[in-house]
């Protein structure tokens, strides 16, 4: 299937990676809540380098087979029902 515009779905990565991983490449993660910081309060912030020292606790998709995906959803949809 070949798209010629984007699409957004929101929910249907985080989905698809419980039915097929391969999917998305993802990496395990320490992941805090900023609640200290008046300029980054409420903030996601990831230690991305490993100087917190603290156990990795979120997985984080950091890329998608984005054709995959799409056709992956568009078979699914087709189909009706999921099937694994």
């Amino acid at each position: 299937m070949t798209h010629s515009h984007p699409y957004y779905y929101n929910d249907v990565p985080a989905a698809a990676y419980v039915i097929d991983p391969t999917l998305l490449r993802s990496e395990r993660l320490p992941v805090q809540i900023e609640t200290d910081s008046p300029l980054t309060r409420g903030q996601t912030v990831t230690d991305w380098r490993g100087r917190w020292g603290m156990e990795p606790n979120v997985e984080i998709c950091l890329e998608v087979d984005a054709a995959r995906l799409a056709d992956t959803f568009s078979e699914t949809v087709a189909r009706g029902q999921v099937t694994h």
